[in-house]
């Protein structure tokens, strides 16, 4: 993984063939100790791990999609997650006929050629806090 610095605040990753893109994504923010950014990104992959919540099991069914997948939007968040800091992302990709899936992105997911990723520390926390309605943690204050 190659890491370029903006302005202070915006970083760029730049991942290798092979590499876990959530792994990648939670190495860097823990290493560096980000408790608030938005994230995005783009690239390929070609072992795409995604998750889809099933509202009765309050749990995630996982999809996993091989082959040569562009991503064509990874879009998330970090936030502190019982003080540590949690990349929140979902990654949509399409297949070499155009078809669309997206999700949550699952650690797994792994890049083919390049993956791109903007992160944009926000200078604050962010704090999820558990959720037991749904078995998620969220970032709204649960009454």
């Amino acid at each position: 993984m190659k890491h370029y610095r903006f302005d202070g605040d915006q970083h760029l990753l730049v991942l290798q063939r092979g590499e876990d893109v959530l792994r990648s994504i939670t190495d860097f923010v823990r290493d560096r100790e980000i408790r608030g950014a938005s994230l995005q990104g783009i690239g390929a992959v070609d072992l795409a791990r995604l998750g889809q919540y099933d509202y009765e099991r309050k749990d995630y069914r996982v999809v996993e999609l091989r082959g040569a997948l562009e991503v064509v939007g990874l879009i998330g968040n970090v936030a502190l997650r019982d003080g540590v800091p949690f990349p929140h992302v979902h990654m949509t990709v399409t297949t070499q006929d155009g078809k669309a899936f997206g999700g949550h992105l699952l650690e797994g997911s792994r890049c083919a050629l390049t993956m791109e990723i903007e992160i944009k520390d926000l200078g604050a926390p962010l704090e999820r806090t558990p959720d037991p309605r749904f078995n998620l943690s969220v970032l709204y204050d649960v009454e």
